[in-house]
């Protein structure tokens, strides 16, 4: 099973990271940010972490808890026109966005992949 997280921050990196403790390894973490200091109270990055991409730093500490797991990192802003197209081949899908607005786009994106 192949799951997709849309967004890396609060709600994505900790889902994350629930997730493959639970046994699951196939990940696909979607994000354009960066980690930043203010980010560490609620989100599963660390110190040295603090200026990376957000994805690639989560990638990272998924295979430090689970090493032959399967982490696709894209660093890319989420929008309506490319959100069906990436995450088609997940299975499941997390959404971990901050705003609403972007929260409606990524269902209306699922649905029509019958995914919702």
């Amino acid at each position: 099973m192949k799951i997709g997280i849309a967004g890396a921050g609060g709600i994505g990196s900790n889902v994350a990271v629930h997730l493959i403790r639970s046994g699951l390894r196939r990940f696909k973490l979607v994000d354009d940010d960066r980690v930043e200091t203010g980010n560490l109270n609620r989100q599963y990055y660390f110190h040295d972490q603090v200026g990376r991409v957000k994805v690639d730093a989560l990638a990272e500490n998924l295979l430090r808890i689970a090493p032959g797991a399967q982490i696709e990192s894209v660093r890319l802003r989420l929008d309506q026109n490319n959100m069906a197209r990436l995450f088609a081949d997940c299975d499941v899908v997390v959404e971990g966005f901050d705003g609403r607005p972007q929260k409606k786009l990524l269902i209306e994106a699922l649905s029509v992949l019958n995914k919702t």
